[in-house]
C-alpha cells in the first residue's frame, strides 16, 4: 500500500538549533502546532517530581518511550490538516542509534506516511537548558544524522540558515504559504 501523503510540515534539527523558538512564533502566526514529544515527555515527568537524571538516566527506556509516543501521536493526527510538527519521527533516529535502540521500527512507520515538507534548522551556538544533556559536538553529529535519516527516506530537507529569529520565521512561513497556494490551485483544478 502506498504511503499516505500528509499536509504536515516538520521542523527538524539538532538540539539548540532554534526550532522550538520558531515553532512558537509560527503558532502566534496562526498555524496549528504539534509540540515536540521528547521535551514534552521529559517536562511531564519532571512535573511528576522526577529528576532529569531519573528521566534521561536510562536512555534506552527514554528513547523507546518517546518513539512510541511520537508514533501514537502521528497515527492520531488528521493527515489532511495542515500543521507544523516540532520534530518528526525521523529526528529520533540519531538518538536511538546513539543509545543502542533499534531504528527499524521508525523507518517502517515512516513508510506509512509522507510529510509534506521538512525544514531542517542549521545549528545555532549551543545553549544548555533544563532538558538538554547533549553538548555542541554531539549536536553537530545529530544534525548530520537527522539529515541522513530524512534523505534515506526520499526527503530533500529545506535547510533553514542561522538567521535572526524574525527572518527564520519569515523563511519558513513563505515556504509554507507557497506550498499551500500550490495545493489550493491543484485542488481547484481537479474539482
Amino acid at each position: 500500500m502506498p504511503p499516505i501523503q500528509t499536509q504536515w510540515y516538520v521542523v527538524a534539527g539538532s538540539p539548540s538549533s532554534g526550532k522550538t523558538t520558531v515553532v512558537h512564533r509560527l503558532f502566534l502566526e496562526g498555524l496549528r502546532i504539534i509540540p515536540e514529544v521528547p521535551r514534552a515527555h521529559a517536562e511531564l515527568e519532571m512535573a511528576k517530581g522526577k529528576t532529569l537524571h531519573e528521566i534521561r538516566g536510562q536512555p534506552q527506556i527514554f528513547q523507546c518511550a518517546v518513539v512510541d509516543l511520537q508514533i501514537l501521536r502521528e497515527r492520531t493526527l488528521d493527515p489532511n490538516e495542515t500543521m507544523v510538527l516540532d520534530v518528526g519521527l525521523l529526528d529520533m533516529v540519531p538518538y536511538c542509534a546513539m543509545h543502542g535502540v533499534k531504528t527499524d521500527p521508525i523507518f517502517e512507520e515512516c513508510k506509512k506516511r509522507r510529510y509534506r515538507e521538512i525544514f531542517l534548522f542549521d545549528p545555532l551556538p549551543f545553549v544548555r537548558d533544563h532538558i538538554r544533556i547533549e553538548d555542541s559536538g554531539m549536536a553537530a553529529k545529530i544534525d548530520r544524522e537527522i539529515e541522513e535519516a530524512y534523505r534515506s527516506m526520499g526527503y530533500d530537507p529545506i535547510r533553514v540558515p542561522p538567521l535572526p529569529l524574525e527572518k527564520r520565521v519569515v523563511f519558513v512561513l513563505e515556504h509554507i504559504q507557497r506550498a499551500e497556494k500550490i495545493r489550493e490551485e491543484f485542488l481547484s483544478a481537479v474539482s
